[in-house]
């Protein structure tokens, strides 16, 4: 439901404009793109709040960096096709979820992993026909993804670490905490259940799964 979803909706997305919803996705996409090269910092809910203008630091952001995409792609497009390809399939993966129909989160990062397959495919192609300098290059970039893989797997080994860390990282939105307080209610830790579920129950007194 949407109750707890955060001090910027009053608990959902679904309150925005179009144009407003997009401009935030700009940012969002941004996010996504920088996950996808050096996945460090996820976590499973986000407060990410709303973006009014397009200067603001994260659609500005967004805006250049996939303009630079953009750019490069074509530039290059007799040469190769893929990083179009790449970029291609990346936008339209996401467009369902960042583009103008706004959605109860606007980011969520499984959302990625589809739009993903392109630019993975893309890279591979790319690499499999490069020098042995650049296959080096790519094997130690996968090897890189591979540790923060096993790192990320031990979070999600225990649904009660993973809802502390996105605790951790929206510390005003109510929803995390309710579920990290469900998380240590079942692991039999009652107590600080019960401190989680009030957290939670302050930031949202409508929260009522809380």
């Amino acid at each position: 439901g949407s109750a707890g979803g955060g001090k910027y909706f009053g608990g959902s997305a679904f309150t925005l404009s179009r144009p407003l919803y997009a401009l935030t996705e700009l940012g969002v996409l941004a996010r996504y793109g920088r996950l996808a090269i050096f996945p460090i910092g996820q976590h499973l809910d986000y407060d990410w709040g709303k973006d009014t203008a397009l200067w603001d630091p994260r659609p500005l952001t967004g805006l250049v960096w996939l303009a630079g995409l953009a750019w490069a792609a074509w530039r290059v497009r007799r040469r190769s096709f893929l990083p179009l390809f790449a970029l291609g399939w990346f936008l339209l993966a996401l467009a369902p979820t960042s583009s103008l129909v706004p959605i109860e989160d606007v980011i969520v990062e499984h959302r990625v992993v589809t739009a993903l397959w392109g630019p993975a495919l893309a890279a591979g192609a790319w690499l499999a026909t490069g020098t042995l300098r650049l296959k080096a290059l790519g094997l130690l970039a996968g090897a890189c993804l591979a540790i923060c893989t096993t790192a990320r797997a031990s979070t999600w080994a225990s649904l009660e670490n993973l809802w502390r860390e996105s605790a951790r990282a929206c510390p005003g939105k109510s929803r995390p905490w309710r579920a990290h307080g469900d998380a240590q209610r079942e692991a039999g830790r009652p107590r600080r259940a019960e401190h989680s579920l009030r957290r939670a129950l302050i930031l949202d007194p409508m929260d009522y799964m809380a």
